[in-house]
């Protein structure tokens, strides 16, 4: 057994083993070296991600139509112009827009106005025109309605629903109304006349009558689509529920011949058996029977045909065909 010296040096011992440890431990912590750099994680909040552009999908717009100076087709070919310059050209210098506008103005009065203005252009003239808008308003001063403002109205006047359905006559009338200076309680007015009777009659009539100028325009929608629908379906149940008609035909006044007895092919057929039934020969010449007429000895003259009844002509011309027919055997 240790004595209390022994176990006090032990401790001693481990009491400085401990000590250099921690020595060691802390040089080795003071000393550290950087290690090679390991993958990257996901940025954080201080990290850069880089910015990628992605090109939108491109749109398809129509082209204009050529343009040949016809001025009720100027609205028309403008508004064509302006979508496709603002969709697929909007980067576009103002000059190649300029010139792109006047590549579809071709023919007829309007080839004349397109080399003049493209003249002005390569000459530098003040009057020629810088930007798209000022290449319109040549266009509508040269091509459009001298009284744009007074034919507009005229048309207002004068347009109405008819057969159309109320999305057709709305899309017209906004249009002519755009031109016509109409604007409040007069648009309204007009846009009413111009409805078909059972529409305005439904409309004014309604609990809450449409006040302004866009909620006659959607009601008006509504109603004339609602009421379609409802036509719609009644001619289908209607349909549905009609009986169908038999035609009768009434047979003509016609001659049917009787189609003869069917037989029984088992029965014996003994009319057939038995030979062709013949009556006592009789002479036509005298009268008697017993002997045809070429034998008769009698000197009575032979009787006239067309004094013989119905029967005894049958008999006759029946006895002359056998009498034929035994001769030619003979």
């Amino acid at each position: 057994m240790a004595n209390p010296q022994q176990i006090l040096d032990q401790l001693n011992a481990q009491h400085n083993l401990i000590a250099q440890l921690q020595q060691q431990l802390a040089q080795l912590q003071n000393n550290q070296q950087p290690g090679p750099p390991g993958p990257q994680g996901p940025p954080g909040d201080d990290g850069e991600t880089p910015i990628v552009q992605v090109a939108p999908p491109q749109i398809d717009v129509a082209k204009p139509k050529i343009f040949s100076g016809d001025g009720k087709e100027l609205s028309g070919f403008i508004t064509a112009c302006k979508i496709y310059l603002s969709l697929k050209m909007a980067g576009r210098l103002q000059g190649d827009q300029i010139t792109w506008i006047l590549s579809y103005v071709q023919g007829g009065a309007a080839e004349s106005w397109k080399e003049n203005i493209m003249e002005m252009i390569e000459n530098g003239e003040d009057e020629a025109p810088s930007v798209t808008e000022e290449l319109f308003d040549s266009l509508r001063n040269n091509f459009g309605d001298a009284d744009e403002e007074s034919t507009a109205v005229g048309k207002l006047r004068l347009i109405e629903q008819g057969s159309k359905s109320a999305e057709e006559h709305v899309q017209e009338f906004k249009r002519i109304a755009r031109d016509s200076g109409y604007e409040g309680r007069a648009l309204i007015e007009e846009f009413k006349r111009s409805l078909s009777g059972r529409i305005r009659k439904a409309l004014m009539e309604s609990e809450n009558p449409p006040t302004t100028i866009r909620s006659w325009y959607d009601r008006s929608m509504k109603l004339d689509r609602q009421w379609r629908q409802a036509k719609a379906e009644e001619e289908y149940y209607r349909r549905g529920q009609a009986k169908p008609q038999i035609r009768t035909h009434t047979p003509s006044n016609t001659f049917v011949r009787p189609q003869p007895q069917r037989r029984d092919p088992n029965a014996m057929d003994v009319d057939s058996a038995a030979g062709p039934s013949r009556g006592p020969i009789k002479c036509y010449k005298c009268g008697k029977l017993g002997h045809m007429a070429k034998n008769c000895w009698s000197k009575a003259p032979t009787r006239d045909v067309r004094t013989l009844d119905v029967d005894e002509q049958r008999d006759y011309w029946k006895r002359m065909f056998e009498e034929e027919q035994k001769n030619l055997k003979e």
